[in-house]
């Protein structure tokens, strides 16, 4: 035994000590198993569905961390859906510190208190049954509505007949509750007017560059020039530390010109505007 695996050592040809009238391997057709039961179109359809809720999710996790194209291509996919966007204004943060730093002060006032109430409380929990199905109120920096415009930095959210427009880097949160549904692009200038369309293929910049639509659908529109489409309208501009209701008048040299009931010109950075709002 000893001598046989010796030789059988030294000698490639009788590697694992194979013998020699092994039979030949018969070839079998190496097909792969079905990754699943249903056909391959719907099998694909339901692969799409998947990939796109997973951005979805990802997209919603991320952003507050996210850059201008990353919020665009989330509120792209939530075209048309009612979503609640958390806005960071230095304002909101201001006030959190002072609370904050209130909150000691409070608390060793509530402790003398504590007893009166917890009278109240019990009081106040019978009538708070009855409101139980009342909807909350929105804290103060957050916003809710339909996604109805996604600009190249913005976006404009509708709700009650009242318009938001969020610049993208005031925006730490959203949150949506309907399912997601990928954006399919679509062509919304394939039935147009011959004329209009000759125009397009030869005067392709005038024509464009004087219509904000158009503008919209090429390049997506900025901020600064959306806002030009509310000149001589009543809007309400959240800063970062104060609420601004004028006439719109203009915009110029990085400014937004309002012109109050008293007539009072107010001239708003857009390094300071936080959101707009119009009822």
């Amino acid at each position: 035994m000893m001598e046989s695996s010796s030789s059988s050592a030294n000698s490639p040809e009788d590697d694992f000590c194979f013998p020699d009238d092994c039979p030949d391997r018969i070839e079998t057709p190496k097909i792969p198993s079905p990754t699943s039961c249903m056909p391959e179109g719907q099998l694909h359809e339901l692969e799409e569905k998947i990939d796109g809720a997973n951005r979805m999710l990802l997209d919603l996790g991320l952003s507050n961390e996210q850059s201008e194209l990353g919020r665009r291509i989330l509120f792209d996919g939530l075209a048309g859906q009612m979503v609640k966007v958390k806005i960071n204004c230095s304002d909101h943060v201001e006030n959190n510190t002072e609370a904050s730093l209130a909150d000691p002060i409070k608390e060793v006032i509530n402790k003398k208190t504590e007893r009166k109430k917890r009278s109240k409380k019990k009081r106040l929990a019978k009538k708070k049954r009855k409101h139980r199905y009342k909807k909350k109120k929105l804290g103060k920096n957050f916003l809710e509505g339909f996604v109805q415009l996604v600009g190249s930095d913005f976006v404009l959210l509708q709700k009650n007949r009242k318009t938001f427009i969020i610049p993208f880097n005031k925006i730490c949160l959203v949150l949506s509750k309907k399912p997601y549904h990928p954006h399919r692009p679509q062509a919304p200038l394939l039935d147009i007017d011959p004329c209009f369309r000759r125009d397009l293929t030869f005067n392709f910049g005038e024509t464009v560059a004087h219509d904000p639509e158009l503008i919209q659908i090429f390049f997506r529109i900025k901020l600064s020039m959306y806002l030009k489409t509310f000149t001589d309208e009543k809007v309400t501009i959240y800063t970062n530390s104060e609420k601004v209701i004028g006439l719109l008048t203009g915009i110029e040299n990085g400014h937004v010109n309002l012109v109050s009931d008293n007539g009072q010109v107010k001239e708003i950075l857009f390094t300071s505007f936080c959101y707009l709002k119009k009822a």
